[in-house]
């Protein structure tokens, strides 16, 4: 549910389900990791910190994918000139995993590097991704900087109607 919310951009309640969760499970690295992306995704990375370091603390808990995730989150707070190396990684050794393609994509992005960013939004399109309308907000963004202007006005609409809003944050 917490998922659900944050790819629906709806931060606070996303936070509130992340924080139900570890609640009835201390233990619940995701649910760690959810908590600390809601909280960076309305630029709050102060509020963040404590429940990136209970996930780290937690990092055992994980399968090898969400703690190489847990990683690029890390990098993001803490060596964030490194974070672009650790999520383009992430995508070669599990490139189905869209949260990662998304956050190469957004990285790209802030670096004016559109075309390189394109592959990476496109890729985290895939119908089965419940973040899909964040990854079309990404690839309209990445479009209009490459001047593919006809083709991001339709990706943005369809981010748009999947969220209800554009949006711009790191997954």
């Amino acid at each position: 549910l917490g998922q659900k919310a944050y790819g629906e951009t709806d931060y606070a309640n996303a936070l509130k389900l992340y924080q139900q969760a570890t609640q009835l499970d201390p233990r619940f690295a995701l649910a760690w990791i959810g908590a600390a992306r809601a909280q960076y995704a309305v630029f709050d990375a102060s509020a963040a910190e404590p429940a990136l370091q209970r996930a780290l603390a937690l990092r055992s808990r994980l399968a090898p994918r969400e703690a190489m995730y847990l990683d690029g989150w890390a990098s993001e707070f803490r060596q964030p000139v490194d974070a672009l190396d650790k999520w383009q990684l992430m995508t070669r050794m599990y490139p189905d995993f869209m949260p990662a393609q998304i956050n190469v994509a957004i990285r790209l992005l802030r670096l004016n590097r559109f075309e390189q960013a394109i592959p990476y939004a496109r890729k985290a399109t895939a119908p089965q991704d419940d973040l899909i309308g964040r990854a079309f907000d990404n690839l309209g963004r990445a479009e209009l900087g490459s001047e593919q202007r006809r083709s991001a006005v339709g990706d943005l609409e369809r981010a748009v109607a999947r969220t209800g809003a554009l949006d711009f944050e790191l997954l």
